[in-house]
């Protein structure tokens, strides 16, 4: 999960990476990592819910002259990407643009982009948002543009009853944390079918909790 709404992810950024592997351990990095497949040194990338930059950093480092849009509100979460990159870098690469605004108020003009990523980002929104969230992303593609989606999900197998009961305390941690106003995920992809985007591949970790998915027009 990054920043969306009116949450706010300051006071779990530091912390985060850890929460993250006490529960899931590696499994959330598998899902986010399968996207690097989608993407060439010619890629214009647009990361929506990127957090702590640990993707980010991935993606700098395999494509040297890839062009990245980083939409990331939380200053905390900010905080930590600048951490990794200074790390790596020692100045921060050019084609990196960093918009440190909610997505939602974010005027992108008349960007397009070839590769749109969001990492754990569309279970952030009601119902009600999730609709103009994926129009603006829609909006944002190229023409032959692809979006790549890591996303928790309840599991159709035996295991379901287990990832219903870790999604409900997941929204009841970040609800307390984070301000988070959301109970349940959104049927993101429905929205996506109704801008006429296709599911083309689909991959699922722990036990399907977590799916990745990549969709095309």
């Amino acid at each position: 999960m990054s920043s969306a709404g009116h949450c706010s992810f300051d006071r779990v950024a530091p912390f985060y990476p850890a929460i993250e592997f006490l529960v899931f351990g590696n499994a959330l990095t598998r899902a986010r990592n399968s996207a690097l497949a989608c993407i060439t040194n010619e890629s214009k990338v647009l990361l929506l819910g990127e957090g702590n930059g640990r993707f980010l950093l991935e993606v700098l480092r395999r494509f040297p002259n890839a062009s990245i849009t980083c939409v990331e509100p939380s200053a905390g979460m900010r905080a930590e990407q600048q951490k990794r990159l200074q790390k790596q870098f020692r100045e921060m690469p050019s084609r990196l643009t960093i918009i440190p605004e909610r997505f939602q108020d974010w005027s992108s003009g008349e960007a397009r982009f070839d590769v749109l990523v969001t990492h754990f980002f569309l279970d952030l929104f009601t119902e009600s948002e999730i609709d103009d969230i994926v129009s603006k992303i829609d909006r944002l593609a190229a023409p032959t543009g692809r979006i790549c989606v890591a996303e928790f999900s309840e599991a159709t197998s035996k295991w379901g009853w287990f990832s219903r009961g870790l999604i409900r305390t997941m929204y009841r941690f970040f609800s307390l944390v984070a301000n988070l106003k959301t109970e349940r995920i959104p049927n993101w992809r429905r929205a996506f079918s109704n801008c006429g985007w296709s599911m083309e591949k689909c991959s699922a970790h722990l036990c399907e909790f977590v799916l990745y998915s990549e969709w095309r027009k």
